[in-house]
């Protein structure tokens, strides 16, 4: 395979997308993916791996979910919006896992190929945020999107995805020209990110960051403790909102200081009480929409700051918007999801790297940390870029932990 092919150059561009996309808002994002899974499924067409190397238990999961999203449509208040959700999440996972069997079939001096894509898309991806940024600043005003506010509101997807997106590549760096300039790239990033003050992306770069040090020197009990640590969180996440203080508490002591910190508090909770009227099986796909009392205001101050809605849209929160949504059932189903993200697969040779495993403990915290504070679990662009990251975690972990001396099957080099 050379980048002169079709499939390459459309696997090679979906790459390269995926920070500059990704800077100015994300929503190409599900373009970037469906590109990548469209090559990847002409590569795997010309090459044909055996089918015993497809990710069988990915492939249960989806079918899980595809199952119990649309059977939630009897009881959603919206059914048709349902089903249509259900089928959007799982035709991009299609997509997404052609991009990971690929990259986990491919002989490692192919995938290297996409190093130079995705490295050139994160540094154009990163200029643009910090034109934007500069540009905001400088006039209060923001290049692109809608705000209400600050200007600077409209970059918070952009920061999310480059958060991101620094741990493949950082890990790049490392593997190509060592610690120094890999640790420079990371905390520069960090240090510019720290201006835009965006706090669930200040968190994640962190979280990810002790999850990496705790894998590096714990390696795979480390990210098995990691993976039992996740599970635990998301099946005690309803009981856990009781360990919180409530809205009302924070707003009289902080609701001038961090009022979306506060807004985030009443959101859980109520979610939390919704939660435990359809603990089994939830509300139905796409409930948090129309949830009965979710869009009653908080009118909390004489100068109408919190004339906000109790939850717009859904509960910013990915682990409680699934046990709202799809209750116990659905919960399991991202319980598997999140074990299989951390400590999947480890016997393969891909992950036996010293950076493989410190790369994928990281990145899948930061993903999650966002997840957990910022977007809805079903937005599109924001499950194009949970593909993507995992996508480009496994080119790095491919092509730094397979041993020496492999070579593609006889004639693949010819097909491709």
């Amino acid at each position: 395979m050379t980048l002169s092919s079709v499939p390459a150059f459309i696997l090679a561009t979906a790459f390269f997308l995926i920070g500059p996309l990704g800077a100015v808002g994300g929503k190409g994002l599900v373009v970037a993916l469906l590109l990548a899974g469209l090559g990847a499924i002409a590569l795997l067409l010309l090459r044909r791996p055996p089918l015993a190397s497809a990710p069988k238990s990915l492939l249960f999961l989806l079918a899980l979910f595809l199952g119990l999203g649309m059977t939630s449509a009897a009881w959603a208040p919206d059914g048709y919006r349902a089903v249509s959700i259900t089928a959007k999440v799982t035709g991009l996972s299609v997509a997404a896992v052609a991009v990971l069997w690929w990259v986990s079939t491919a002989p490692s001096r192919q995938v290297a190929l996409l190093y130079k894509p995705l490295l050139a898309g994160f540094v154009l991806g990163t200029l643009i945020l910090a034109v934007g940024a500069a540009y905001a600043m400088a006039t209060g005003k923001a290049l692109w999107g809608s705000y209400q506010h600050a200007a600077l509101t409209t970059l918070s997807n952009g920061e999310a995805v480059l958060a991101m997106l620094v741990w493949p590549v950082a890990a790049i760096v490392l593997t190509r020209w060592g610690p120094w300039p890999a640790g420079i790239l990371f905390c520069g990033l960090a240090i510019g990110l720290s201006l835009l003050m965006n706090s669930a992306v200040l968190l994640s770069l962190a979280t990810g960051t002790v999850a990496a040090v705790i894998v590096f020197f714990l390696k795979r009990r480390g990210i098995r403790l990691l993976a039992f640590v996740a599970v635990v969180a998301i099946l005690s996440a309803p009981g856990a909102l009781k360990l919180l203080p409530s809205g009302d508490e924070m707003f009289q002591k902080v609701g001038s200081i961090v009022p979306s910190a506060v807004h985030r508090l009443y959101t859980w909770h109520f979610t939390g009480e919704r939660i435990m009227e359809a603990p089994w099986f939830g509300w139905g796909m796409e409930a948090s929409r129309v949830i009965p009392g979710g869009h009653d205001k908080l009118y909390l101050d004489p100068f109408s700051i919190w004339g906000n809605e109790i939850m717009p849209l859904h509960p910013h929160n990915a682990t409680l918007q699934v046990w709202l949504e799809l209750g116990l059932a659905g919960a399991l189903v991202m319980a598997a999801l999140v074990f299989s993200t951390y400590a999947g697969r480890l016997s393969e040779p891909m992950w036996r790297s010293p950076i493989a495993l410190p790369l994928r403990a990281g990145a899948s915290s930061a993903f999650l940390v966002i997840a957990n504070l910022s977007y809805g679990v079903w937005q599109n662009w924001w499950i194009a870029m949970g593909w993507l990251l995992a996508a480009a975690t496994m080119v790095v972990a491919r092509t730094t932990g397979i041993e020496e001396g492999e070579t593609a099957p006889t004639g693949a080099e010819d097909r491709e």
